[in-house]
């Protein structure tokens, strides 16, 4: 009983660590690919950045 707790504990820590991992990639990414708003803010002042991103993000995240 003690050895299936531990290894319940030992999964369950490994999938919460995963998803944490997850989460920060898909954040990591919307920020890369201009997805977020507040990015494309930033980059708004460098002239036809945020438009080439824009074409480019998507087709850059399929090739990923």
């Amino acid at each position: 009983m003690v050895i299936r707790a531990g290894i319940a504990l030992i999964v369950g820590g490994a999938a919460s660590m995963a998803a944490i991992a997850l989460v920060d990639l898909v954040a990591l990414l919307n920020t890369v690919l201009l997805v977020e708003p507040r990015a494309r803010v930033q980059w708004e002042s460098v002239p036809g950045f945020v438009a080439v991103m824009t074409i480019l993000g998507p087709r850059l995240a399929v090739w990923w």
